[in-house]
């Protein structure tokens, strides 16, 4: 157990320079009003040199008074666990889940178009993200959102969770990394962009996009 006795706990995040699996994290440290150290390491120069220091030989990791948790979901969870970013009760925690592992089946995808480097099968890979893989998920997305009053508020419930934050996420890396025409699909989603315009203007959510560093 952590020491929940302590006012202002010292959060340590570290990863690589681009968004990626540890842009939730920030954002969710974000939206709880937490200040963290944001570390940021070079692939070749440094990962190396830190790889065997880490619990399980990845990153991001997220130190906490010094203890370490590894593993993107759990760290995320248990920020939304501790600030209130989780849901109300176990229906609306399960609800979260469910957004969570969607995005997460997104990630081969993404994976697969960002580490190919053959210019044709990119091409090839890149019209199928586009055209067939984001607009799958944009209807997942508002399918779930919609089931949820008449889908013009929150992913779940009535307060902002890190459901929303994991969505905002998503779209805004893509955007960020491939181009408004790869998030053409979450624009012409009426319900979809107006949950992410509404995240864009959370107040500590506007200050982090405003100060974080400009990679992805």
């Amino acid at each position: 157990m952590f020491d929940r006795t302590s006012p202002m706990p010292r959060y340590k995040l570290v990863y690589f320079e681009l968004a990626g699996r540890a842009e939730l994290i920030r954002l969710a440290l974000s939206a709880a009003k937490q200040p963290f150290e944001d570390v940021r390491l070079k692939l070749v120069e440094d990962w190396p040199k830190y790889k065997d220091s880490t619990p399980q030989g990845k990153l991001p990791i997220l130190e906490v008074d010094g203890r370490v948790l590894c593993q993107t979901g759990a760290i995320v969870r248990y920020i939304a666990r501790e600030y209130g970013l989780y849901g109300k009760d176990n229906v609306e925690n399960t609800q979260v889940d469910i957004v969570l592992d969607t995005a997460e089946d997104m990630t081969p995808e993404i994976i697969k178009l960002a580490y190919e480097n053959d210019p044709d099968k990119k091409k090839e890979y890149m019209q199928n993200f586009t055209g067939i893989v984001i607009p799958n998920f944009v209807r997942l997305f508002c399918n779930i959102l919609c089931q949820n009053g008449d889908g013009n508020g929150w992913m779940v419930g009535s307060t902002l969770t890190v459901a929303d934050l994991c969505v905002f996420g998503l779209f805004n890396s893509l955007e960020g990394g491939y181009g408004p025409d790869a998030v053409q699909a979450l624009y012409n989603d009426a319900k979809l962009k107006a949950l992410y315009d509404r995240v864009a203007q959370v107040e500590e959510i506007k200050q982090w996009l405003e100060k974080r560093p400009k990679s992805f």
